[in-house]
């Protein structure tokens, strides 16, 4: 309606009426974060095995330890991982901000189980596709979803917290809270 307040002034004593009316209030529900259990039923759920499974494992370990945004972890170049002396990560987030995160020995080892497998690829970034291109957002979105639901045969509760945006906002909030405690 303040687009039509401009677009047709003819119209404008209706337009006032209309934004006249108050907004309704809603409730905010609140984010169900993943208890441990869950998180590490989750990450066990990739295959240590397969290719795929080694990538998903690292992906899922650096996104959790680092509290990465989906847009930060796909978008990490292999460069930017330094793993001698000490284990890190360069991290290129939101309004060129930049950090560098250290890696958890866990998280250290399965960034290089899947370094040790990636071959050489022409794509920068650290994690890619079947087709040896980059990550997509939406790409992780379906590797989570199939290890959430693998991860709910040994985790019953995450039967209810599977829902991709639900579970991408609760992994990312549990990463952060590790981090900050």
């Amino acid at each position: 309606m303040r687009y039509l307040e401009y677009r047709a002034p003819c119209a404008l004593e209706q337009i006032r009426c209309i934004l006249s009316i108050p907004t309704k209030k809603t409730d905010v529900r609140l984010v169900r974060h993943l208890t441990a259990q869950e998180m590490q039923s989750i990450l066990n759920a990739p295959d240590p095995v397969r290719r795929v499974g080694i990538r998903d494992r690292a992906m899922l370990h650096l996104c959790f330890a680092g509290g990465l945004r989906v847009s930060e972890l796909v978008g990490v170049r292999a460069v930017d991982v330094r793993l001698q002396p000490e284990p890190n990560v360069l991290i290129h987030g939101k309004g060129r901000r930049e950090r560098c995160i250290p890696l958890w020995k866990e998280t250290a080892s399965a960034v290089r189980a899947w370094l040790s497998v990636r071959g050489q690829v022409l794509a920068p970034e650290l994690f890619i596709n079947a087709r040896n291109g980059c990550m997509t957002r939406a790409g992780f979105e379906c590797i989570l979803r199939k290890h959430a639901r693998a991860a709910e045969k040994h985790c019953a509760s995450l039967s209810s917290k599977w829902k991709s945006r639900c579970m991408m906002r609760s992994f990312h909030s549990l990463g952060k809270s590790v981090l900050n405690s």
